[in-house]
């Protein structure tokens, strides 16, 4: 989640509070209404795009919560990873609301190792991470996870995947690692408490199999399958038999 500086609050807390306390109307001190608006930290994205991006202009008057929108929208553009908003006085008591920004970097390009068994495509295509744009952290954990969720899908449950990053003059490049593990596969089924039924019935009833010598028998383990032998075939080959309360 984005944190919200609203630096601004404890200006009108602290440093813009003497102004308001002077002023018996209740009328707002300097900071309420800044004279200028600036700019800091920003190299690609301009002065003026921050600006209109966060709907601030100078010699308008602004609360706790126009300051927290306009965090909100800069933070929304994906262009920052950081944006605070504070108030600066000068010795006229002239205020400038200060905005300091810190870019996301750009993604520079997207390298894949290790993966053998499955598509370098098919990973890629669940990444999420357009090159030439701002990195979003956000959708590269979701890329993450669909990579690992390709692998449960192939029956590989032991993959795993790490990202490394290199930055250079503000852009950032990616490298995904793939540690593919061991199949996992079925080297057997031991079935407990029947009596009526034999275990070679039920292991046929089942899409479950161990491994076995012939080829088309891989013995790879399937979660969704797995769930249909225990909640649909095998209760449907008891009941076959009988056993409609199994």
């Amino acid at each position: 989640m984005h944190r919200l500086r609203v630096l601004l609050l404890a200006l009108f807390a602290m440093g813009a509070t003497e102004a308001i306390a002077q002023d018996v109307s209740g009328a707002p001190g300097p900071c309420a209404t800044p004279a200028a608006i600036a700019v800091t930290g920003n190299s690609r994205v301009t002065e003026a795009t921050i600006i209109a991006s966060a709907g601030l202009r100078a010699g308008d008057t602004y609360g706790y919560r126009d300051i927290q929108r306009a965090i909100e929208l800069l933070f929304g553009s994906g262009q920052f990873e950081d944006v605070q908003i504070t108030c600066s006085l000068d010795t006229n008591s002239r205020a400038t609301l200060v905005v300091a920004v810190r870019e996301r970097p750009l993604l520079s390009g997207i390298t894949i190792t290790g993966v053998n068994r499955v598509a370098v495509k098919d990973v890629r295509e669940r990444v999420e991470q357009p090159v030439g744009a701002p990195l979003d952290p956000g959708k590269l954990a979701v890329g993450l996870r669909r990579v690992d969720s390709l692998y449960e899908a192939k029956g590989h449950y032991l993959a795993r995947v790490r990202v490394d990053s290199t930055v250079t003059n503000g852009q950032v490049a990616l490298s995904f690692v793939v540690d593919e593990g061991r199949r996992l596969a079925v080297s057997g089924v031991s079935i407990i408490g029947n009596s009526k039924v034999p275990d070679d019935d039920i292991v046929g009833a089942m899409k479950t199999k161990p491994e076995g010598f012939l080829f088309y028998r891989t013995g790879e383990f399937d979660e969704i399958e797995y769930a249909g032998d225990l909640s649909e075939r095998i209760p449907q080959l008891y009941g076959s038999r009988g056993y409609i309360d199994f």
